[in-house]
């Protein structure tokens, strides 16, 4: 029985929009209520019974990746930037059989068994699964005939409009390898899928109609990990004092402590060992591990790094980065975060 395909995630890239966040972690190992994003999107590939080993192709801080719990993986870490095609090249290295391709920055549980059977069915090239959207501006559009085969890309152009999308998980046969040039850096999507569609190669499409969401920017990241949430979840040696007031859905990770009468208002996450003092206010925020809020302040869809600390009020929508303190105010302007309508929870003490 011949193997069933590696994989070859692209985990490389230096996730400039999620700064300050990304300074010092690459997306791919952003938190998402208590598990790393590309620790889930390991998990799904080893669940689905049809992958075989499993590349990351890394880059910007590589040494991230190292001692992730999970399914096991090779780490490949490119000398230089080589774009997407240049990348999954570098990580597979020669081919003889189809090869997984998946971005390492989105929530896209593509069924890849389903997938299979219709890359193989096709005789396609190259599969891609595509999801519609009711606005597709930020992403392009794919063109696609009444049977799925891809015809062409459009760039994206910023016109409004609802269209079927590339969402960034692949199915590719060695030749596809073979047109990727060795002595540059080279794109995918820009490059090597339109040469093969010039040259009537066939690409198929797979739609994809479950959820879809890329975590590129501090809210759509912030929505993702907020469309995770159910209910309460209270991790291992979490405390919380019973003057306190939770308020679902919320995450709270192993070793949380909550103090009195403090406020967590949903969607809300806690990473590990997340501290909250007497009387802080809590609402639509993601915190990530070591954080620490001081008695009485007051947070509100705010994002804060790994070791940050918030006292008095923050600045609304506040993303702040390993260990800073986050900045305090009430003016909203320049953060950037506020699609989230505010909570009907009043603040202590109001």
């Amino acid at each position: 029985m011949q193997p069933f395909p590696a994989a070859v995630v692209l985990v490389g890239g230096e996730g400039l929009r999620l700064r300050p966040l990304t300074r010092t972690l690459p997306k791919p190992m952003i938190p998402v209520a208590g598990r790393p994003l590309i620790g889930r999107l390991l998990d799904h590939l080893a669940a689905s019974g049809v992958v075989g080993s499993i590349h990351l192709a890394s880059g910007y801080r590589a040494e991230a990746f190292e001692g992730l719990e999970g399914p096991p993986f090779h780490l490949a870490c490119e000398p230089s930037p080589q774009g997407t095609a240049g990348a999954v090249a570098f990580a597979a290295g020669p081919a003889s059989g189809p090869l997984w391709v998946l971005n390492g920055d989105a929530l896209v549980p593509v069924d890849l068994a389903a997938m299979f059977e219709v890359h193989r069915r096709t005789g396609a090239l190259a599969t891609l699964a595509s999801v519609r959207l009711q606005d597709c501006a930020r992403y392009g559009r794919l063109e696609v005939d009444p049977e799925g085969r891809l015809l062409a890309f459009r760039e994206k152009d910023d016109t409004p409009g609802a269209g079927w999308v590339n969402a960034g998980v692949y199915l590719l046969e060695p030749e596809v390898l073979g047109a990727i040039p060795p002595e540059r850096p080279c794109s995918l999507e820009r490059e090597v899928f339109p040469v093969l569609l010039s040259r009537g190669a066939r690409l198929q499409t797979f739609p994809h109609r479950g959820y879809f969401r890329d975590l590129g920017t501090p809210e759509s990241y912030r929505q993702a990990v907020f469309d995770l949430l159910e209910g309460i979840h209270l991790g291992v040696g979490v405390e919380v004092d019973p003057s306190a007031r939770l308020s679902p859905p919320l995450y709270l990770g192993p070793g949380c402590r909550v103090g009195p009468r403090a406020r967590l208002v949903g969607p809300s996450v806690l990473e590990d060992r997340v501290q909250v003092g007497a009387g802080a206010f809590i609402d639509s925020s993601i915190l990530w591990e070591d954080c620490r809020v001081e008695e009485g302040a007051v947070l509100r869809q705010a994002i804060l790094g790994r070791g940050a600390r918030a006292r008095g009020r923050v600045v609304p929508g506040a993303v702040v980065g390993f260990a800073c303190d986050a900045p305090q105010g009430r003016n909203p302007r320049g953060s950037g975060l506020n699609s989230l309508p505010p909570s009907r929870e009043k603040e202590p003490g109001t």
